[in-house]
């Protein structure tokens, strides 16, 4: 993990009671059309649960992706659709304080 994404995973730990994972694209923004990625998901998050959240450090706001369509494949990678890119934290539940 970058120190980029674990600064974002940190700062969301101190807010929110929820584990986390941090994908950084080095692309901010939108990307101007769906994109679909996939990433290695931490073992500590249900599968069957996940939450997407892009978050914008600039403006330390956060906003939730109704529209991920994600898989998980048989090897644990998680498959993804976005328009945004940026971060984008991924958790098993609802962010709660």
């Amino acid at each position: 993990m970058s120190s980029h994404a674990q600064s974002i995973k940190s700062s969301f730990a101190k807010w929110f009671s929820n584990k986390t994972q941090v994908v950084s694209f080095a692309q901010q923004g939108d990307w101007g059309m769906s994109v679909e990625a996939a990433v290695k998901l931490d073992k500590e998050l249900d599968a069957k649960t996940l939450v997407f959240y892009s978050y914008d450090s600039a403006a330390n706001t956060y906003k939730l992706m109704n529209d991920s369509n994600y898989w998980v494949d048989a090897n644990g990678y998680v498959h993804f659709t976005t328009t945004v890119a940026g971060d984008i934290i991924i958790t098993d539940k609802p962010l709660s304080k």
